[in-house]
């Protein structure tokens, strides 16, 4: 609103429009952006995105982005010591626009919800798992559903099990709490109660209760991570990327831990 600025001092309007041009200049927005002009920004819009080189940035910077909180001796598996993973969760299997539970508060576990979702080939945490552990040798058990009889089944059959887990968020609405979807807390448990070793990877828009961490050895998490999530779990787990994230939001044990709205 016109008024509303005009009633601001001058040094205010120019300490934000500083702010503001400030960040354009040191990411040369002025330049990536000057690319087209519309109408004119078909070719622009329509180049291809997709390209290996995207596809291997993609996967590096989701694998970098990935936050370590929990890890007693069981990461990174080597095929010497571990011959046998379990991989559980209906989150381990999702497609891209899908989530699960009632907990769910729109979009899915790669992009969010709102406009924009990923379209082209996202590759979930079973498909990225399941395939880096059998170019290792190691056999795979699962349970893509949140069953918990199907799940501590495949749990007690393997060396280690990753329960996937997911939550959702939604434009123009709030979370209605900070509990993973469906029964995911329930899974973690039963599994945890039977499995030599399990290990849970998180993939959220941002904080989540984690009330079982204490009886877990180990706890990941990825914000969001695009379209090589699973190719980016792949390479944390079996040590090819080191997980460098860190966390810009606390992880409560329980509701009472956190600052109601």
């Amino acid at each position: 609103d016109a008024n509303v600025l005009m009633a601001e001092e001058q040094e205010t309007i120019d300490q934000a429009a500083t702010r503001v041009l400030a960040v354009i200049h040191k990411m040369n927005l002025s330049a990536s952006t000057a690319a087209c002009a519309p109408p004119h920004c078909k070719d622009f819009f329509l180049k291809d995105v997709s390209s290996l080189a995207h596809v291997r940035l993609a996967r590096t910077l989701a694998a970098q982005s990935v936050v370590m909180l929990k890890n007693k001796d069981v990461l990174p598996l080597s095929s010497a010591s571990t011959k046998s993973i379990a991989i559980i969760g209906p989150a381990a299997n999702a497609k891209s626009g899908q989530a699960y539970g009632d907990g769910a508060a729109g979009g899915d576990y790669y992009s969010g919800g709102g406009s924009g979702h990923m379209t082209g080939n996202v590759t979930s945490a079973f498909t990225g798992l399941s395939s880096r552990a059998q170019e290792l040798g190691i056999d795979v058990v699962f349970s893509l559903t949140d069953n918990k009889t199907a799940a501590t089944e495949a749990a007690a059959r393997a060396d280690v099990a990753f329960v996937v887990l997911g939550a959702t968020s939604g434009e123009g609405i709030d979370r209605p709490d900070l509990r993973l979807d469906g029964n995911a807390d329930a899974l973690v448990r039963e599994v945890s109660a039977v499995a030599k070793a399990t290990v849970v990877l998180v993939q959220a828009p941002g904080a989540v209760l984690m009330p079982w961490r204490d009886s877990v050895e180990g706890v990941l998490v990825m914000f969001l991570g695009g379209q090589q999530t699973g190719d980016a779990w792949a390479d944390i787990v079996f040590g090819d990327q080191v997980p460098t994230g860190r966390l810009p939001v606390m992880m409560p044990e329980a509701e009472e831990d956190s600052i109601p709205p």
